[in-house]
């Protein structure tokens, strides 16, 4: 059976802003017509994006880009800004100087620095790429993204980021995983087909093909208990973005004992900032 839910786990996250001052609306100052004026964004992960796997510990770094937005709402060619800034406890303070009779769009992209979402070290905003083999069991991948209209006449403002990453967690009967001879030698592996493997932060899509292919894989099964319908413990947990239409095929030996042997598991929904259980017994051969 499928079991999906919303991600409740919270992160407390305060907004500070640089040198102690709490983001707000300044009043009753006039600043001179065409003289740039620092604008400060206090960036904050969504308190209700974190899944229960890795709790967005991992997120250590901020790359935003902020682009001049015509009257048309096109967004000029190149950014104004592109800079990175260092997350901590869930939040970041950045500033920027801006022309106040100007529109801007900022869009920002929080992730672990560790990981690679450019194929040559860069960041791509409308391109960013997923490596087609992942570890699974891991929050290396997991990110946070988001845009903000940027009034300068404000002087700051808050920006909350949200997951656009889905978590696919992979559950067997706890009787039948007590089976395993040694859950933490045994190596899993998740293919997921159909995968997106980038994603365009500019407009917020992820980019599939019917052809991509995503494999996570782990040594050491994660254990996690689900305390429903008779108890189940978690195989695997992996970050990807959400399509509809994936496969997935799952695989777990243990030493020379293949106990799930090639499962396809289908129709099951994948959402943003939302968690799939998949829970069965997957024919394992225990």
């Amino acid at each position: 059976m499928i079991l999906s839910k919303h991600i409740t786990n919270r992160i407390l996250v305060m907004l500070v802003a640089l040198l102690g001052v709490a983001c707000s609306t300044d009043e009753g100052f006039v600043q001179e017509a065409g003289t740039p004026t620092a604008v400060e964004l206090c960036v904050a992960l969504d308190s209700e994006s974190r899944a229960e796997f890795g709790r967005a510990e991992a997120i250590d770094c901020l790359y935003y880009e902020i682009y001049r937005v015509d009257a048309d709402g096109t967004l000029a060619a190149a950014p104004a800004v592109a800079a990175t800034a260092t997350m901590s406890n869930g939040k970041a303070s950045v500033s920027a100087m801006l022309v106040p009779e100007l529109n801007y769009k900022a869009h920002f992209w929080a992730y672990n620095s560790a990981a690679a979402w450019g194929e040559d070290g860069s960041l791509d905003l409308s391109a960013l790429t997923m490596p087609a083999a992942v570890a699974a069991n891991s929050d290396l991948y997991d990110a946070f993204t988001g845009t903000a209209d940027i009034s300068v006449a404000t002087f700051s403002q808050s920006v909350t980021l949200t997951r656009p990453l889905a978590e696919l967690s992979i559950y067997l009967p706890q009787s039948l995983y007590e089976a395993i001879a040694d859950p933490s030698t045994a190596d899993v592996t998740v293919v997921v087909r159909g995968a997106a493997l980038r994603y365009d932060a500019l407009t917020t899509l992820p980019l599939a093909h019917p052809a991509s292919e995503q494999t996570f894989t782990a040594t050491g099964l994660d254990g996690e208990v689900l305390n429903e319908g008779g108890g189940y413990r978690r195989l695997a947990a992996c970050y990807l973005l959400p399509v509809e239409d994936v496969e997935v095929t799952l695989t777990v030996k243990c030493g020379s004992q293949t106990i799930i042997d090639g499962y396809v598991i289908d129709d099951f929904p994948l959402e943003a900032n939302r968690r799939t259980n998949l829970c069965g017994k997957f024919s394992a051969n225990i």
